[in-house]
């Protein structure tokens, strides 16, 4: 099956695949359809047993549909990416460290004492010395 790795790299795909026909902005979200038969770039497409490439297109836009990343069409031909799915995919690493921090306080407060142990020993062997 796939993993997280493939969905990010999906989402990043039909991410590339929006901006490169409407530029930036979410304007055109509801404009721009991505279809079911679409071909996968090669990172995205996962090989089985018997070698053929299997291209997981229907599965990876069900899977990013539960997360509210993407939405399908009435006849479920093709799908739109959602405002929610173009913010997550546009976040730069910065932004998704910061995200990290803001969900986990606690490892800001062990990092922040670390540091201020690290500055105390610091100052105790300024005066020592």
């Amino acid at each position: 099956m796939f993993t997280i790795q493939h969905e990010k790299a999906f989402l990043g795909f039909l991410y590339r695949s929006y901006i490169a026909k409407n530029g930036y902005g979410k304007r055109n979200l509801d404009s721009h359809i991505f279809y079911t038969t679409m071909m996968l770039p090669k990172e995205i497409t996962i090989k089985n047993s018997h070698g053929e490439t299997w291209h997981p297109t229907v599965e990876l836009a069900k899977e990013l549909s539960v997360k509210g990343l993407v939405r399908f069409n009435e006849n479920r031909t093709g799908f739109y990416l959602t405002e929610s799915g173009y913010q997550e995919a546009s976040k730069s690493n910065l932004q998704i460290f910061f995200g990290f921090l803001n969900k986990n306080p606690g490892l800001l407060a062990v990092i922040a004492a670390l540091i201020a142990l690290g500055s105390l020993a610091v100052s105790i062997c300024a005066l020592i010395l």
